[in-house]
């Protein structure tokens, strides 16, 4: 019996000690503040005809050259655009314009010039956007976040040569119909934030 009154005591002290104990807690806040990031970079590329990439200010084709067995002419050069976006916003678009590319008479060169908008990976994997002509191109046209994710926006600028496997739908070459003389127009590429 001593036994069990010495349990029953012992439990009892437990318990009190146990009923008495206290727990504090105190919550810390941590934060951190995280600007937006934007910054859009344009870089071109001049590529000849050996595939040779030069960095260029602007697209020129001032290499144009007649061809006497197609009565056309060529340029040996095309142009790569390669278009970087540096963004922390939770989504964006890059919009494209362009004006035409007039010269004399105002006759304008936008049919026989071909534009192809790729998803570049990395330096030897791109994905296809799509492929038109610069008449087709004037926009707007728009790319978003999800469209370029994985990689960036390169756009390819080429003189059409007549061959329907490589030009754009609806390009046509440049003939001596074509008033000679210097051509010019403006493309315009917006980053917008959200």
């Amino acid at each position: 019996m001593k036994r069990a009154v010495a349990v029953l005591l012992a439990s009892a002290v437990l318990g009190l000690g146990l009923a008495y104990a206290q727990t504090t807690s105190k919550n810390v806040v941590i934060k951190a503040q995280i600007p937006s990031q934007e910054g859009l970079s344009v870089a071109i590329s001049r590529i000849d005809k050996n595939n040779n990439w030069h960095t260029a200010d602007e697209i020129f084709f001032n290499s144009l050259h007649y061809n006497t067995d197609y009565g056309i002419f060529l340029s040996d050069d095309y142009y790569a655009v390669d278009v970087g976006v540096l963004s922390n916003a939770v989504d964006w678009t890059l919009s494209y314009t362009a004006t035409s590319v007039v010269g004399p008479n105002n006759y304008k060169l936008d049919k026989h010039i071909n534009v192809t908008f790729v998803k570049q990976i990395s330096d030897s994997e791109a994905q296809e956007l799509t492929k038109v002509t610069y008449g087709d191109a004037l926009g707007p046209l728009s790319f978003n976040k999800a469209d370029l994710q994985g990689g960036w926006l390169r756009i390819y600028y080429g003189i059409a040569t007549g061959d329907q496997q490589t030009d754009a739908p609806g390009a046509a070459p440049i003939t001596t119909d074509v008033p000679a003389g210097l051509y010019s127009g403006t493309i315009t590429i917006t980053l917008t934030t959200r």
